[in-house]
């Protein structure tokens, strides 16, 4: 009688474990799949730390987040009411020494039973007391390998020996909450990257700045620095970096103007851009022009956390509009040349010169004495606009005023342009006499205009290339926009983007090329090309422009290698992702050698850093969409044996059966159970069932052979395979095969009563789906064959065919 009861006590006990671990299963699947729909960190710990203390009915449950300082800070807790909460406090480091951080990186776990007893400071007992702790478990969630922080559970009432099963949950969830950090980490990295990628649409060459309000940290971008003569480290994170820098008559007004917008910004909901304009100082200790932009970025609640913007330099903008001032003052004081000539002949030869002054002789080099009696066209040539020209002869002949203009050309034969402005003049009876020209050299002017238009252009095509960059992450895409656009823009004959590879090997990605060129897409060179000491000079930001490769100081290889390709003239900017050297932006001009002016130096550079950004919005994306597709595949699968859960069989089935209902064909299930198992586990523990049932659930993978056939666990030791387009003679002998398989594993099980090894009961059904049947009648047929199988004695395959509904009406 007491043997009797003593198997009845341990049967029990085995079957309460088994649906003990089946409801920790389903709850780390409830997690897997929270982690998938929310990318709110927050929300998932604190589910977590809930859901899981409630079913290890612990005191308290806790994540534990570590700062970079020590410091550390219970960021989600479940606690019972009956206890002090800790949720949001903050500790010292003194509380989770820096010496002991080591060992919970290389995944060690600490189980204390009884802080009393435990081999553990008297300080830390102190602490833990103040808490109302007996015992506590420990488990590490990393990140990259590096400790985040701590999953801790606490029994308050009384000490407690933690489980093998406790234990083993918790690592299970620490595993699953290190994935919601890394999806966490790679989105917020994503954040970043859009709100420093939006200002820069607007400072395509600007550096880019970003301040943390709460931290009074700054991000300051290589770009930044470099505007100012800085390398990467010679610059910290703090605001006064930059204070400290502007000149000390605008230091006061800057800093209010930045107060005043800061409290301006707070008044309301909405959100303006700052803009500001003031001298900075240089590293080699002169003042620079900056142009500065800002915008703000706000919390969940509302308030402004941080302002993201770009530093100009604009310095020569402001000398320029110096010198135009200047110029204008010039004009006030009559130093225009002024030229006054005969009424007539408006026709060949021209109206004779009468006089010039010296702002004349200045302008054109010409003396007095040399123009005399001679007409002003002396001063045309092949660049002076005939339209233009034939514009000023029909005002003259109808006697009115004109302006106009044009290029001229002075005593040496270099170009200038002009503004001239012709006026007749008449005498007392209102007979025209004469004609009085004010000449007015605007070559600087136009320069000017010609430079600010070739910007504008230059801005107009970065501003483009980096809205499609916003608009799209195919990164291929955007490459490919690029290169087609720049070509067209510099008009050269070949603009590419040269992928370096980890081998020294390179490659042409992307490419735009004109017609009567041979395009290199998709070629990869040896590493001869492209060497390892070029690689580091481009690494540091290099930029080359060759106007002639027959007259530069190149390697004679790679001289060789540009006369294959029939390059003349090239122009190369480093593409950039962090420190590594990503690959180069290539423009080649073939037809002839070509200078390379500095407006497109700099367009290629601007796109560059556009481009890195672009490339890094991508990788971040792939990366992001590759964690999601792993949660979405660990949902759907048994985390014990590894084919498909009973979530994904469900799923599975519902689809089967569809497909099967609308190409009228048959669909069988095969329900498996181990059989005697519970007596295995008495037999031999518990891992070693586990151990048991990943064999098992392998012999099974290996004996379902077709892809569009499902293996999944349907509960404990039972298996469910779904067979697709497969009668009962199919069934059965796949069936059998199972059957085989497992039989042949020969797992040794004493208490079996069957054989000496471990076998599988079996219950086979096969139906065409029809209104007439239903999922759940194919389940309940398979489970009653199954029962068959074992009423009838085990390890055996036991068919339950009703009549197949349809055929004859098909």
């Amino acid at each position: 009688m007491f043997k009797w009861l003593f198997n009845k006590f341990k049967y029990l006990q085995v079957e309460q474990n088994l649906k003990r671990q089946n409801q920790s299963l389903q709850l780390l699947e409830a997690i897997t799949l929270k982690i998938c729909q929310s990318l709110n960190l927050e929300d998932i710990l604190q589910t977590a730390v809930t859901e899981v203390r409630q079913f290890l009915r612990c005191d308290r449950l806790l994540v534990y987040r570590l700062w970079l300082d020590g410091t550390g800070s219970a960021v989600a807790e479940s606690v019972d009411p009956k206890y002090l909460p800790i949720l949001g406090k903050t500790f010292p480091s003194e509380v989770f020494p820096v010496e002991i951080h080591q060992q919970y990186c290389q995944g060690q776990i600490k189980a204390i039973g009884d802080i009393k007893q435990a081999s553990i400071s008297k300080c830390l007992i102190e602490f833990l007391q103040q808490f109302n702790v007996k015992a506590k478990l420990v488990v590490p969630i990393l990140f990259q390998s590096k400790l985040w922080g701590l999953l801790i559970a606490h029994q308050c009432q009384k000490p407690h020996q933690w489980s093998t099963f406790e234990i083993e949950l918790l690592q299970q969830l620490a595993n699953r909450l290190s994935i919601a950090v890394s999806q966490a980490e790679l989105v917020e990295a994503l954040r970043l990257s859009e709100d420093r990628y939006a200002l820069a649409m607007q400072a395509s060459n600007d550096g880019l700045w970003d301040w943390d309000l709460k931290t009074d940290r700054v991000y300051f971008s290589p770009r930044w620095k470099a505007l100012l003569g800085y390398g990467e480290s010679e610059i910290g994170s703090s605001i006064e970096e930059w204070w400290n820098r502007v000149h000390p008559q605008a230091r006061a007004q800057i800093k209010a103007q930045m107060s005043e917008y800061l409290a301006s910004q707070t008044r309301h909901d909405f959100s303006t851009q700052f803009i500001g304009e003031h001298q900075i100082q240089h590293r080699d200790g002169t003042y620079r022009w900056v142009l500065v932009r800002g915008l703000p970025k706000r919390g969940s609640d509302g308030k402004i956390e941080r302002i993201v913007g770009s530093l100009s330099d604009i310095t020569g903008r402001k000398q320029a509009e110096h010198q135009l001032h200047l110029l204008e003052s010039v004009v006030v004081n009559a130093n225009d040349a002024v030229v006054i000539t005969e009424a007539e002949p408006i026709n060949e030869p021209g109206p004779r010169i009468l006089y010039v002054n010296q702002a004349f002789s200045r302008m054109t080099g010409y003396s007095a004495e040399e123009v005399l009696g001679k007409t002003p066209r002396i001063l045309q040539g092949p660049k002076t606009d005939r339209v233009t020209l034939a514009k000023i002869r029909a005002a003259l002949k109808a006697w009115q005023p004109v302006r106009a203009e044009f290029i001229n050309y002075s005593k040496d034969g270099s170009e200038f342009w002009v503004e001239l402005n012709i006026a007749p003049v008449a005498d007392k009876t209102g007979w025209y006499t004469h004609w009085i020209a004010i000449q007015r050299d605007i070559t600087e002017r136009k320069r000017a205009e010609e430079t600010f238009g070739q910007q504008t252009k230059r801005e107009q095509l970065v501003a483009q290339i980096a809205q499609r960059i916003r608009r799209s992450l195919q990164l291929s895409d955007i490459l490919s926009t690029t290169v087609t656009e720049v070509r067209q823009f510099l008009g050269c004959d070949r603009v590419l983007i040269y992928r370096l590879w980890t081998d020294g090997t390179g490659s042409a990605v992307t490419e735009a090329v004109a017609p009567c060129w041979s395009p290199i897409l998709g070629r990869t060179f040896p590493a001869e090309v492209f060497p390892a000491e070029y690689r580091d000079l481009y690494k540091q930001g290099r930029t080359r422009a060759i106007s002639n490769v027959e007259t530069e100081s190149i390697t004679p290889c790679l001289v060789d290698f540009l006369h294959e390709l029939q390059v003349k003239a090239k122009l190369v900017v480093s593409l950039m992702q962090g420190d590594a050297l990503w690959g180069l932006l290539i423009a080649h001009h073939c037809t002839e050698s070509r200078a390379w002016q500095p407006f497109e130096v700099d367009l290629l550079a601007s796109l560059a850093t556009q481009l890195a950004i672009a490339i890094q919005q991508a990788e971040l994306y792939d990366r992001l969409q590759g964690a999601n597709q792993e949660l979405q595949h660990l949902a759907k699968l048994d985390s014990l044996t590894g084919v498909a859960n009973r979530r994904r069989f469900d799923e599975y089935l519902d689809q089967a059966w569809l497909q099967m209902a609308q190409e009228y064909k048959l669909l069988s299930l095969v329900l498996c159970d181990i059989d005697c198992f519970k007596l295995y586990n008495d037999t031999y523990g518990h891992q070693a069932g586990d151990h048991c049932i990943q064999q098992v659930a392998k012999a099974i993978s290996r004996a379902v052979e077709r892809p569009t056939d499902l293996v999944a666990r349907y509960g404990g030791e039972e298996f469910a395979v779904i067979l697709t387009n497969t009668g009962v003679e199919g069934a059965v002998s796949v069936a059998e095969k199972i059957r085989a398989e497992v039989e042949a594993l020969k797992i040794v099980h004493a208490t079996s009563g069957i054989g000496q090894y471990v076998t599988l009961s079996l219950g086979v059904t096969s139906t065409m789906p029809a209104s007439t049947s239903s999922i759940p009648m194919l389940v309940a047929l398979a489970d009653e064959a199954l029962y068959r199988a074992k009423k009838r004695g085990r390890n055996q395959v036991i068919v339950y065919s009703p009549p197949l509904r349809g055929c004859g009406n098909k």
